[in-house]
Parts: structure tokens; C-alpha cells; sequence
């Protein structure tokens, strides 16, 4: 839906999307100011399995928002892939990671890691993509995920081995205008992979 949110005249130009093809985005009930429903539709026949991302940008004589949309094909993936999963343990003061590991995939759709020769000290946990292959997780169209939750990372004191670090990675919906205060705006930096 594209509304104007303010008291001016606002003209909106019909919606672009970059996908190469397999999104679409076609009035459904729309003014002659170019406000009104859109529907928003992706095509996956003929695609290879993957995560897909794409950008649908809404131009006007106010303003330019642009919205991300991820889709996925999963007719060969197992059950609840959300593609590679990179995990970082990184340091909550300054953002640094200490370390970083590839997840491995298991039958049932979860990922297994291990994080080895840490030196004991407090870090967070945090598990992404990355799709556009830049180091860095969790950007725009990229899934996301923290220990214990995106939303509210916890600080892990690590002083011995652990096994109890379950947490879930997915992928964000982030409407304009609305900011997150857990997940940096570019991402969160892969490190060596050391």
C-alpha cells in the first residue's frame, strides 16, 4: 500500500524493480496520484535453487524509498535451509569478531559450528549469509540471527567449552523508516575465518 503520509500533493511513479524477471509489481487499486494497492509477486519455475534478492523502488516528487525482497527456491534444499550460514563471535564493547566459522549444514536444516582456541573473555554470538559474498552478514536481503535472539543479544561469558548455543537465523522484513538498535545498518564483519 502507498499512502501519503503528509498534507502535500504527492505524485508516485509506477514502481521499478531490479530482478532480472522473477518479481513483479503491478497496480491493483491505484490513483491517478500513482497512491493505492500494488501487488507484489514472484515467479520461481525455471529458477535454481537459492536465495534470491532484489530491490522494488517507489519514486515521487516527495521522495525515493526503495524495499528489499528476498524469495527463495528450495526444491533441493533441505528443510528449513536459509543457505550458507557464517558464525561470528564478536566482542559486544567495539564490534570486532574474534572469530568466524562456516555453519554446516544437517539433514534436518539446522547448521553446526564450531568455534575453536577462543581466548576466555565475553563476546556475542551472531549467525548470517552472505549472499553478495562483501564479509559481511546480515545485510539488506541476508539472513540474520543472534544468541539469544536478534532482538535481544546476550553476552556469552566463555571460560570453557559449550555445546548450549541453539539460536535461530532468518531473514528480517525492515519496513523504511523503521531502525533495528540490535543489527548495525552494513552488516556485521566476517573475519578470517581463522
Amino acid at each position: 500500500m502507498v499512502l501519503n503520509g503528509g498534507g502535500g500533493e504527492l505524485i508516485v511513479n509506477p514502481p521499478t524493480e531490479d530482478s532480472g524477471g522473477w518479481l513483479s509489481v503491478t497496480p491493483a487499486q491505484v490513483n491517478a496520484d500513482g497512491t493505492g494497492s500494488y501487488t507484489v509477486a514472484v515467479r520461481r519455475d525455471h529458477l535454481a535453487d537459492g536465495v534470491y534478492s532484489a530491490t522494488m523502488t517507489f519514486t515521487s516528487n516527495a521522495d525515493t524509498i526503495s524495499v528489499s525482497v528476498i524469495m527463495q527456491v528450495a526444491n533441493q534444499l533441505s528443510v528449513g535451509s536459509v543457505g550458507q550460514q557464517y558464525v561470528l563471535l564478536v566482542k559486544p564493547d567495539s564490534g570486532e569478531t574474534v572469530k568466524d566459522v562456516a555453519g554446516q549444514l544437517q539433514p534436518d536444516g539446522s547448521y553446526t559450528f564450531t568455534l575453536s582456541d577462543i581466548p576466555a573473555g565475553t563476546y556475542q554470538l551472531f549467525a548470517g549469509s552472505d549472499a553478495n559474498n562483501d564479509l559481511f552478514i546480515c545485510d539488506a536481503g541476508e539472513s540474520c540471527g543472534a544468541y539469544v535472539t536478534l532482538d535481544a543479544p546476550v553476552t556469552i561469558e566463555v571460560d570453557r567449552d559449550r555445546s548450549d548455543l541453539d539460536f535461530v537465523s532468518g531473514y528480517l522484513v525492515q519496513l523504511p523508516g523503521v531502525q533495528t538498535a540490535t543489527k548495525p545498518e552494513t552488516g556485521i564483519r566476517r573475519g578470517t575465518g581463522q
